[in-house]
């Protein structure tokens, strides 16, 4: 224990004064015996041992009164043996969540994000003159400064980027807080203590960080405070005026469409904590608004469809938000506005062409063995209407495809029972598929040999093209085998396991020829299979950067083999696998923030790769950092901290769009159990504070120590209350 006014604490030496009264004033009476004084000796001795115990006792309480208001005016503070810090300066590293889960609201004025400011704001402002401050946020930005330029910064920090990286920021924390000059070094997590950001595999990581800690010299002090523990946890959608929308679900009928095409979408959104009977469902087209429905609610749930026609072709962004259907509706205040909307990808290319070569050409209706698939491809053209086929196609004899080629190159070329490949057509179909990326499709028949196969196609590294290798026929006899239409996941057709499940179950297979594995199967995968578990539908890739795919089918295009052809399935199952392998590459994988955004070429087609003539602007209207790779015209842009839609653009013309979106992970909004969140801060050797007001106490006191003066002062009021109190009643007594 140490005093903050040592000076003051001598005034304790004034308990000289009543002690001093006491020894001077005890015989200031003389003894006089009487006669019948012997008759009270006995009550004397008790009296005058009672008398000596009071006045042992005044004089004590008489002189802790000036010791205890010396101590109480020299501010004693508890220290723990050592000396206090106080306002020596620090070295702060701040480590703030500024996820999308911090965008969930505790009531209709107040965010998680506006807490998390303002605990990082108390903080700053406690800290000593001259601290060094360093702040990381979770969207990968970060400053250093003193007291004003951090306090700015942190007023400045908004929500986005990708999901917390505890592992990678306390990394960076440890790192910037081992290059302190300072020998006093705190290290401050503030976050949410969702369980979404606690994976297993970041917690196994944790120890690493443990040894890292230990081994610094000196140990800086880790802190992880909740600032939220004072508010009331009450669940947002539960709370007074507060109600939680979200669009559950937006899904296009086809993964891709051409130009002009209707495609239908299907949005779903549901409520939760609103007795209001409807919402309103919006469809947006690249940030701008294309159609508007107010929607009834059942159990919780709006489902409507909306209707969408795309002129041009390219990457298109459709996004759909949800909001009120009340005309109060400034009275009901979203409690998670991130998940209000959904945004998507969306291709829009010109009309896929498509070359038919038939093993077996025949004159007549359904001759040839591409006809049904001519059918499906483009019905309208067949029927000779006017109207959008998704694909051109054109029947091209074997032999001829260099000719063919000066007219164009297709997209898709497929051979139907094609049992004998020249070298010019195979050296064409090599180079299709690994140079231009390109997409072939091989159907099996009488005429297909597999090793003719693999001896003409092979890749640039020597290697078979076809994924899996064609082998005998085997014919079923009356024993039929139907499709296994269980568990499809492959993209284009999962819908055959959805909505429409139950539609390739009809068709039938007679014949099929037998694929076999090869040694090396790694690129290969079998999408759809027989019931008896052989292969129907295999799709490999080529083994150049940027190929084009290959599927390889175990049945004929025609109905001589199976029933498909002429089952209502047969339309759509071509449609969508074709599409999917001709535009695949074109698309790039969905993207949410905080991860970079790389374009395809195929997006700036037309427009020249130099870095100066592409520049992508953000949601929010700012220029985004780009860089386009002059060898393959990749672009990529790593500032993706705003989910929304990025437009592209070539000079001065738009050439395409891109949408990012809210991690999956910020959109789940449990918080982590107690117990599991005093685990990993253990771990990670974390002292771990319930709450803002407790970590600044604690911090107050390791700088100046605990006071403890209040305790003497309590004691000081009990003493002169005490005093008084035992005086009168020694006087009665007396």
């Amino acid at each position: 224990m140490i005093f903050l006014n040592s000076l003051l604490a001598l005034a304790g030496i004034t308990f000289v004064v009543p002690l001093a009264i006491h020894l001077l004033f005890r015989h200031r009476f003389n003894v006089l015996d009487w006669g019948a004084m012997h008759l009270l000796d006995a009550i004397v001795r008790v009296n005058k041992r009672r008398m000596r115990l009071r006045n042992l006792l005044l004089l004590l309480l008489r002189c802790a009164i000036p010791i205890l208001l010396a101590i109480c005016m020299a501010r004693p503070v508890l220290t723990g043996w050592q000396t206090p810090a106080g306002d020596d300066p620090l070295s702060m590293v701040m480590v703030v969540d500024t996820s999308y889960s911090l965008a969930q609201r505790f009531d209709t004025s107040t965010r998680r994000i506006d807490l998390i400011r303002d605990s990082a704001r108390r903080v700053i402002e406690a800290l000593p003159r001259g601290s060094d401050v360093v702040v990381l946020s979770s969207d990968g930005s970060s400053h250093r400064g003193d007291h004003q330029t951090a306090g700015t910064f942190v007023d400045r920090l908004g929500i986005g980027g990708g999901p917390l990286d505890a592992e990678e920021l306390l990394s960076r924390a440890l790192r910037e807080s081992s290059m302190s000059a300072t020998q006093r070094r705190q290290v401050l997590l503030l976050s949410d203590h969702r369980a979404a950001d606690w994976s297993q595999r970041t917690i196994d990581s944790l120890s690493v960080l443990r040894r890292r800690v230990d081994a610094m010299s000196p140990r800086p002090l880790i802190a992880w405070v909740d600032p939220f523990v004072s508010r009331s946890r009450q669940p947002p959608a539960t709370a007074t005026g507060v109600v939680n929308r979200r669009i559950s679900r937006l899904q296009p009928r086809e993964s891709t469409a051409s130009i002009g095409q209707t495609v239908r979408w299907l949005v779903e959104a549901r409520v939760e904590g609103n007795d209001s009977t409807s919402v309103t469902i919006e469809l947006r087209v690249n940030g701008m608004a294309h159609e508007e429905k107010s929607v009834p609610l059942r159990s919780g749930v709006a489902t409507t469809h909306f209707d969408l026609v795309l002129q041009a072709d390219g990457r298109h962004v459709i996004e759909a938000r949800v909001s009120s259907g009340l005309r109060n509706a400034a009275a009901m205040v979203d409690a998670f506005a991130p998940d209000d909307s959904m945004l998507v990808d969306f291709l829009v290319t010109p009309p896929i062409d498509v070359w038919l070569i038939s093993g077996s050409p025949r004159d007549g209706p359904l001759g040839n063995d591409t006809d049904y698939l001519a059918i499906a491809l483009s019905p309208h053209a067949m029927a000779g209407e006017i109207a959008h086929d998704r694909f051109h196609t054109r029947t091209v004899r074997a032999g001829n495809l260099l000719r063919e080629s000066e007219k164009g190159h297709p997209d898709v070329i497929v051979l139907a029972d094609v049992g004998r490949i020249d070298s010019r057509d195979a050296d064409y179909l090599i180079d299709h598929v690994e140079t231009r990326g390109g997409t072939l499709v091989v159907f099996a028949g009488p005429s297909t040999e597999g090793d003719r196969y693999d001896d003409r196609l092979r890749g640039s590294d020597d290697s078979p093209l076809l994924p899996l290798r064609f082998d005998q026929v085997i014919d079923l006899g009356d024993d039929w085998q139907t499709i296994d239409s269980e568990g499809l996941t492959y993209p284009p057709l999962a819908v055959f396991s959805e909505s429409e499940r139950g539609s390739l179950d009809a068709v039938e297979v007679a014949k099929y020829r037998k694929m076999q594995f090869r040694q090396s199967e790694d690129s290969s995968r079998v999408v759809l299979r027989l019931a008896n578990g052989e292969p129907l539908i295999a799709i490999g890739r080529g083994k150049t950067e940027g190929a084009g795919a290959v599927m390889q089918v175990a049945i004929t295009c025609d109905d001589d083999w199976s029933s498909m052809p002429r089952r209502p399935a047969f339309v759509p199952l071509m449609q969508r696998l074709f599409a999917h392998l001709a535009t695949g590459q074109r698309l790039a994988a969905p993207t949410h923030s905080g991860r970079p955004l790389v374009l395809p070429p195929g997006i700036a087609e037309g427009a020249s790769v130099d870095s100066n003539a592409v520049t992508v602007w953000t949601p929010g209207g700012e220029l985004a950092r780009t860089a386009v790779d002059p060898s393959t015209g990749t672009i990529r842009v790593d500032d993706t901290r705003q989910a929304g839609v990025y437009r592209i653009k070539s000079g001065d013309q738009t050439i395409g769009f891109a949408a990012i979106a809210v991690p999956t992970v910020d959109l789940s909004l449990v918080a982590a159990e107690v117990s599991q969140v005093d685990s990993i801060a253990e771990k990670i050797g974390a002292v771990r504070f319930a709450a803002i007001d407790d970590y600044l106490r604690e911090d107050s006191d390791r700088r100046y120590g605990r006071g403890i003066w209040t305790y003497f002062l309590v004691a000081l009021l009990a003493v002169m209350i005490l005093e008084p109190v035992v005086q009168q009643r020694g006087a009665r007594a007396t």
